[in-house]
């Protein structure tokens, strides 16, 4: 049997989603997290 770890960012974002009481709230958290990683994303390719 495989044993995964998790990182620290792994599980803050696992406490996070367990405030999603509503798939609205879902879309919302996941919509936030794509745009900051986007930008991060983007900001690193131009520098």
């Amino acid at each position: 049997m495989n044993t995964t770890v998790f990182t620290p960012t792994q599980i803050h974002i696992l406490k996070m989603f367990q405030y999603t009481k509503s798939a609205e709230d879902l879309d919302e958290l996941k919509t936030v997290l794509y745009n900051y990683y986007s930008s991060k994303t983007k900001s690193s390719r131009n520098h």
